[in-house]
């Protein structure tokens, strides 16, 4: 609903990334948090900064996620860890984030998708 809304009246842009940011911290539903997941792809993907409070929830609900919002939700991942973790070729400097326990939390989640191709079926 989020996303007809912003296609409707831009405007609104500044209160319909509030309402998403809320729906991403409070919302306990995997298919709610899915299609927020979509929403934010679609209204403010390089807004990673709004992830922060809701990153290991996004994490540990992707695998009870619809097929589609778990493509979104990969993305946003794949997205905030690239803009907030060190790389594993860098050294770590003392204020960054160690990268291997982001990595692991990523993995963990992606270790237990059912993803299937049209090949396997």
């Amino acid at each position: 609903a989020l996303t007809k809304i912003f296609n409707f009246d831009h405007d609104m842009f500044d209160d319909l990334v509030c309402i998403l940011e809320k729906v991403l911290e409070g919302e306990p539903s995997p298919v709610v948090l899915g299609a927020a997941c979509v929403a934010f792809t679609v209204l403010c993907p390089e807004e990673v900064h709004l992830l922060h409070k809701s990153f290991r929830k996004i994490c540990k609900l992707v695998v009870d996620m619809d097929e589609w919002s778990q493509v979104s939700a990969l993305e946003i991942l794949h997205r905030y860890a690239r803009a907030n973790f060190v790389s594993p070729n860098q050294s770590p400097k003392r204020n960054d984030v160690d990268f291997d326990n982001a990595a692991q939390a990523i993995e963990g989640a992606m270790g237990n998708l059912d993803i299937t191709t049209k090949a396997d079926v």
